[in-house]
């Protein structure tokens, strides 16, 4: 709902929101619903409009265009009174004083803050990582960057066999890129798949002409000033006229540390998403609730918009928590793993099976779906997710179920 135009009241709450991914633009927003009459103002130290970071694979891969990238339109954001600052850097904040200080030595007022400055790759301590040739994927710069490359035919390396990792690599192979993907731990996303999963997930990657190599570390990237090739821990080497480290993501917290906040691997938060200081809320990837830093696009939109809406005054806003949820796009096979899905219970039942680029995975305890993994077929995902997310009973459809198939099949039958 667009907020109805109009002067500003002179005691209007003055609302400040740091960050312009997914978790700043839902705080803004929501603080707007929240309070109509509030000035809100959204700064982002990107020069673009906000974008759906998780949309750059797709641009990478040829999938979408550039001007699709944005959340929102530049009218958007104006017709809901939110004063948009993009390619703004914030050098400090003092919540006491209810300030912050740009790059440029100018200062905002604020009476409630939402802190959404994210999260920036994590580089490992790999010699060579400096070169010209290497880069991550983390910014629509990055991407442009990847794409000022001539890609055809060249070899690419990934370090990284995670989510990201693998869509990357997906985008370059269809940029004609000859890609390869090295990761250190024994399979591919472990965090997500067994290894009977991820085998089939693997065997897709080679039908795609990725070349994937697990259980190995990168001693070393080699070149004259540009990247050339990698030296892995066995002394294999690999060429590589472009690299593109994947290997996860560290929370920006030198605003919320300078600033005295509580941190721990992120931002301390409690349910209303509010900091160790009463003026000052945050959310996103930057963000620990409950001891988790979710890194998730849904659980920074979420965390958004329940931050904006406590900055903004409204007393029921809270977080809770999400299960953590993935979704696997762009490699051509549709993956997705939710909820406990490597139990240590030995009362858990688990049902399980691969059929012909297909995997299903299904944990179940006293009745009721924990976890779920789909790999290839992804039908059941909306009823897997909902059972879930609800602790729905489920024991009918385990009674009525063989195979793996047949509990897919039961969970899409439930009224």
């Amino acid at each position: 709902m667009t907020a109805a135009p109009g002067p500003t009241p002179p005691d209007a709450a003055r609302l400040l929101v740091v960050g312009g991914g997914i978790a700043g633009v839902s705080a803004a927003e929501a603080a707007r619903k929240t309070d109509p009459d509030a000035t809100v103002t959204l700064i982002s130290d990107e020069d673009d409009l906000p974008y759906y970071r998780l949309n750059l694979t797709r641009y990478l891969a040829g999938d979408v265009e550039a001007d699709d990238l944005a959340l929102h339109p530049r009218a958007w954001y104006d017709e809901r009174r939110i004063d948009l600052r993009p390619g703004t850097r914030v050098a400090s904040i003092a919540p006491d004083d209810g300030t912050v200080t740009l790059d440029d030595g100018a200062t905002l007022p604020f009476d409630h803050l939402v802190l959404a400055t994210g999260a920036r790759p994590a580089v490992p301590p790999i010699a060579g990582t400096d070169k010209g040739g290497v880069t991550c994927l983390r910014t629509r710069d990055d991407a442009e960057r990847i794409l000022a490359a001539d890609l055809a035919d060249r070899p690419c390396l990934v370090i990284g066999g995670g989510l990201l990792g693998l869509e990357t690599a997906a985008a370059l192979t269809r940029r004609g890129a000859a890609v390869t993907v090295v990761e250190g731990l024994e399979y591919l996303i472990p965090l997500q798949l067994t290894r009977e999963g991820a085998n089939v997930l693997r065997a897709h990657l080679e039908g795609l002409g990725i070349r994937v190599v697990t259980g190995r570390m990168i001693e070393s990237l080699a070149g004259d000033g540009r990247v050339r090739e990698a030296v892995l821990d066995d002394g294999t080497r690999l060429e590589a006229d472009l690299v593109v480290i994947s290997t996860g993501v560290v929370p920006n917290l030198h605003l919320a540390n300078t600033a005295g906040l509580d941190t721990g691997g992120g931002v301390l938060v409690d349910d209303r998403l509010a900091t160790s200081h009463p003026a000052v809320y945050a959310a996103g990837d930057g963000t620990e609730h409950r001891g988790v830093l979710y890194g998730l696009w849904q659980a920074s939109r979420l965390q958004g918009q329940t931050a904006g809406q406590a900055a903004a005054g409204a007393p029921d806003a809270a977080f809770t928590g999400i299960p953590p949820a993935y979704i696997l796009k762009v490699v051509g096979v549709d993956v997705f793993s939710l909820g406990a899905i490597a139990p240590d219970d030995p009362a858990c039942r688990i049902i399980e099976g691969r059929d012909d680029g297909t995997y299903r995975r299904f944990v179940f305890r006293d009745g009721r779906l924990e976890g779920a993994i789909l790999l290839g077929d992804t039908t059941a995902m909306p009823q897997a997710r909902q059972a879930i997310e609800r602790g729905a009973d489920c024991a009918h459809v385990i009674a009525h179920s063989l195979t793996a198939a047949d509990v897919a099949r039961g969970l899409m039958d439930q009224p």
